[in-house]
């Protein structure tokens, strides 16, 4: 008797909805780009400052103390560095800390630094007084130079018979560490705001209908125009045409 009547509520002809679907999908991974580029961003950033954070920390506070006179050679980067002397030592007991702090001894001309080109390096007094504690030793600056490049260094130190340590200056170790800290500060918080982001748009894209793929329209019972044009109306029982008709 002809095809399936047409419905006055127009339902969804089959494969609509798959396609809102796949729009919603698209939608949704367009959604989570940028968190997604917030902490990858911001773990590149993190991860290294890190990184270079431990080990600057590690470098400036385990330099190794040497006796003199003696001679050392120590790759350095470029700086400034400082000849800690041992100056004193610390004792506690109850509680208490009792220390034993004197002057430096070590003069410019106790120490002879030669670069990794074969020159000499000039060697003078300390612009800032620095002071680094060793278990129970006490280290004052005495004297500093300044690395141009980095390389291996000699280091000979003369004089009279004392503990030293050669290591970056603590005030320029501290202004790498810092900036090290501020880089790794803004890394750490682009991760926190991406997964937070992440978080919410996850929530949400949860929210949003999940659309399945339909099958065919189904046209309820009643009476529709004869497809055949044999009467004006016929019956559909939802499923065919039936006999009846006016």
């Amino acid at each position: 008797m002809g095809g399936r009547p047409r419905h006055p509520l127009s339902p969804v002809r089959p494969g609509t909805s798959g396609r809102r679907g796949r729009a919603d999908t698209e939608t949704v991974r367009k959604s989570l780009r940028v968190p997604v580029a917030l902490v990858v961003v911001g773990l590149l950033l993190a991860v290294p400052a890190g990184v270079a954070l431990v080990v600057r920390s590690v470098r400036a506070i385990d330099a190794p103390s040497m006796a003199t006179p003696g001679t050392v050679r120590r790759h350095l980067s470029a700086g400034t560095y400082v000849v800690f002397e041992r100056t004193g030592t610390r004792a506690g007991f109850g509680g208490f800390s009792v220390s034993n702090l004197g002057s430096p001894e070590l003069q410019p001309a106790d120490v002879t630094v030669t670069g990794p080109d074969g020159s000499p390096v000039p060697v003078g007094f300390v612009e800032l007084n620095e002071t680094l504690t060793r278990g129970s030793g006490i280290y004052t600056g005495a004297l500093q130079f300044s690395a141009l490049t980095s390389g291996t260094y000699t280091i000979t130190v003369g004089g009279p018979q004392l503990e030293v340590i050669v290591t970056r200056s603590l005030n320029e170790a501290l202004k790498g560490i810092l900036t090290f800290v501020v880089v790794g500060g803004i890394g750490g918080l682009l991760v926190l705001v991406g997964f937070v982001v992440l978080i919410v748009r996850a929530v949400h894209n949860n929210r949003i209908p999940k659309y399945a793929m339909a099958g065919p329209a189904i046209t309820p019972a009643g009476w529709y125009a004869d497809p055949s044009g044999e009467r004006q109306l016929r019956w559909w029982d939802g499923n065919r045409w039936t006999e009846h008709s006016s």
